[in-house]
């Protein structure tokens, strides 16, 4: 089963689509038509499955990103807001850093390393 269920989101593999695209091909323009890989109605299934496999991976993203835990970005800034909570904005980083040559050289944040 695929979807949303009680575990989560279930998200089908492209082999799960393309199973259940030769069912329904078949039940629709019967049971000997040829869905090869070479075949034309076979490019043509394969090509809208891997359409509707980036479907089901879109819709697991939209999915996760209305929970705080797996939502990032803007995602996350909307779950976040009507509970009351915000994102702390970016900050620089100044830190020291220390690189080991043959001596030993410390350099400070914007300093320039092409003397090395």
């Amino acid at each position: 089963m695929s979807g949303v269920t009680s575990q989560g989101f279930i998200r089908k593999t492209r082999d799960e689509i393309i199973s259940d695209l030769e069912a329904k091909y078949r039940t629709g323009l019967g049971s000997d038509i040829d869905l090869s890989i070479l075949s034309e109605d076979g490019i043509r299934m394969r090509v809208l499955a891997d359409e509707l496999d980036e479907i089901h991976k879109l819709a697991e993203d939209i999915f996760y990103s209305n929970f705080a835990h797996t939502a990032t970005g803007v995602s996350l800034d909307r779950v976040l807001n009507p509970l009351g909570s915000e994102r702390q904005p970016a900050k620089r980083a100044n830190r020291r850093f220390a690189f080991f040559r043959r001596k030993r050289f410390v350099c400070e944040y914007r300093n320039n390393l092409s003397n090395w």
